[in-house]
């Protein structure tokens, strides 16, 4: 029996608590008092996968430009490059190519809204996801 966090864990379980959509990983410690224990690293979710993580940023995008958020300098333009990016075939080199783009041309005009950026920064993961 190991502990995790100060909760038992039966023999057998496993913990799959690390998730990188970031493409990038150093290294990653196991729990204190872990024993047995087995790391590996996946290759990530395919491209069909990410699809509904895909949608689902993109919606989180919307909600959080919204109104008139803060630190968000053309809130507008902003949804409007959103619109054209839900229209984009991502699973075209090209299309994936201009949604990267738009994405960061999104990101300079919401540089002081955290949340607009990270979900951009979920969303240029996933897209690198879809380059397989």
């Amino acid at each position: 029996m190991t502990r995790n966090a100060g909760r038992a864990w039966s023999d057998g379980m496993q913990n799959k608590g690390v998730i990188n959509v970031h493409g990038t990983m150093g290294n990653v410690q196991s729990t204190v008092e872990s024993e047995g224990v087995e790391q590996r690293q996946g290759g990530g979710s395919s491209e069909t996968d990410s699809a509904p993580d895909w949608t689902k940023v993109l919606r989180d995008l919307g909600r959080a430009l919204d109104g008139q958020p803060e630190g968000v300098s053309d809130p507008e333009s902003c949804r409007q490059l959103l619109g054209l990016i839900r229209n984009q075939d991502v699973g075209q080199t090209a299309q994936r190519e201009l949604a990267r783009s738009r994405l960061q041309l999104i990101r300079t005009m919401c540089t002081d809204a955290t949340t607009v950026v990270t979900l951009i920064t979920s969303a240029l993961g996933l897209l690198g996801f879809a380059t397989g």
